[in-house]
């Protein structure tokens, strides 16, 4: 495809493009396609900062808490002996971080205080102007920038109405408010980030949610259009057949134990054992995670001998590994504060879950995005109460039967393939991309006239003209 067709993106997030990266993974499947010298990203690492891959996009400028910044291609693409040392000192940087940020999240108010004078320092430092500087600096036709909390929010906007570059925004978790519930002055920075979230809404010519849920909620709250993009996935890197048989029920979880998660793996890590007790079926439950949570949750976690602790699993192996389940196993938190984050979001796993053709087990709250997804796609049972009996009698009816699990497989892998194809969204998201900056230079011929007429003394009608 001509690059004329792919706009010159400048990608705006706290993360970089990463496949061990739930944002990093979405924002590699979105981009993969697009020409390398038409990407550039700006990323602000917030605790643990890991190194970006360099086969999607070569321009990375990271920028520090001080406000400085690093222009990593310059560091790691260039050289390719130092490329390999630096990036393996990166890695081995940021897994320290990680250990400390694993160990600050379990002090919660130390947490919650850090989180607090991040955003305040983001929001009201220097940091903004850097930004600003950058996005002048690289020129691009549009920002694509995943918004979510308060000051990201604000420096995006600040940076894209002052240059007048138009902005997609994207949003994968609702943390607008609810990220601040239980921080200090949590009701002012909410307010605050209400304010620039809505301010952001108005300015970009193009906006999606990570779940229908999000795009249908967001558009009836701020009467403006919604759409819809998440992690696409390969039809043909997962395999559907079932696994051949040994006896063993084997229940997989690949994913995060943070937000509680943990919790609900224990509860059915209890009722599988009930249920192993109570009948002749062998049953198993391996999670997969990073090292730094594997360890940080072990003694929690290892409550029986049916649960088996794997470690991290590179992305490009997980097919492999889904071949391998006969059960996929999604867990959300019941915990008020942590619904509040999670409700609307949708797991990076869970159209891969469905690709592989596998029964899904969804053990939340019913009214979340992701549970709602796996009953209305009838890909799976979602278990909504925290009784180890009742998990178990839910997992009998509805996970140990080979005819209902394929069933339920066979639903998951259709809806996948209608929604998620990967070179589907791609270009879905590519168009979207296209319409956005149509949809910007209307609006800005439209303020054009506005400007020219001698009436027009109320220069925010100008404005208004574009945030319509």
């Amino acid at each position: 495809m001509k690059k004329k067709l792919f706009p010159k993106v400048a990608i705006v997030s706290c993360n970089p493009m990463r496949a061990d990266i739930s944002n990093g993974l979405l924002m590699r499947s979105l981009f993969s396609s697009w020409p390398k010298d038409r990407l550039t990203q700006i990323y602000f690492p917030v605790g643990a900062s890991y190194p970006p891959e360099f086969d999607v996009c070569v321009d990375y400028r990271r920028i520090s808490s001080f406000g400085t910044v690093e222009r990593l291609q310059e560091n790691l693409a260039t050289i390719e002996e130092k490329k390999s040392s630096l990036h393996e000192q990166e890695v081995s940087k940021s897994r320290t971080r990680h250990k400390l940020l694993v160990a600050l999240k379990q002090q919660k108010q130390l947490f919650q205080w850090s989180k607090c004078l991040q955003e305040i320092w983001y929001g009201h430092s220097w940091i903004g102007r850097t930004l600003r500087q950058q996005l002048k600096d690289c020129k691009p036709d549009i920002v694509y920038a995943l918004i979510g909390n308060y000051s990201l929010a604000k420096n995006t906007l600040l940076a894209c109405r002052h240059l007048r570059i138009p902005l997609f925004m994207h949003v994968t978790d609702d943390y607008v408010s609810s990220l601040y519930r239980s921080m200090p002055f949590g009701k002012t920075i909410a307010a605050a980030s209400e304010s620039w979230f809505s301010q952001c809404i108005d300015y970009s010519c193009g906006r999606a949610g990570i779940s229908p849920s999000m795009a249908e909620e967001y558009e009836a709250k701020y009467l403006k259009p919604w759409d819809t993009f998440t992690t696409g996935t390969s039809p043909d890197s997962y395999d559907p057949s079932p696994r051949p048989s040994d006896g063993i029920v084997r229940f997989i979880y690949a994913g995060n134990l943070g937000l509680e998660r943990w919790r609900q793996l224990r509860a059915l890590a209890a009722a599988l054992n009930e249920l192993a007790a109570q009948s002749s079926r062998q049953l198993s439950l391996d999670i997969y995670s990073s090292a730094e949570q594997i360890n940080a949750y072990r003694k929690d976690l290892e409550v029986s001998p049916i649960v088996k602790l794997r470690g991290w699993c590179p992305s490009e192996e997980l097919p492999r590994v889904f071949q391998d389940a006969d059960v996929l196993v999604h867990v959300e938190s019941f915990d008020e504060d942590v619904t509040a984050l999670t409700r609307l979001s949708l797991s990076t796993k869970l159209y891969q879950y469905m690709m592989a053709g596998r029964c899904l087990l969804g053990f939340g709250p019913e009214h979340l995005a992701s549970m709602k997804l796996i009953q209305q796609t009838t890909a799976g049972v979602v278990v909504s109460t925290n009784q180890v009996t009742s998990i178990a009698e839910a997992i009998r009816e509805n996970c140990l039967e080979d005819k209902i699990r394929l069933k339920c497989g066979l639903h998951g892998r259709a809806w996948a393939k209608r929604w998620g194809d990967i070179h589907q969204e791609r270009e879905r998201f590519r168009q979207a991309l296209v319409n956005a900056l149509k949809i910007d230079r209307s609006l800005e011929i439209k303020q054009s006239t506005l400007r020219m007429t001698p009436f027009n003394k109320d220069h925010s009608i100008a404005w208004r003209s574009r945030a319509s």
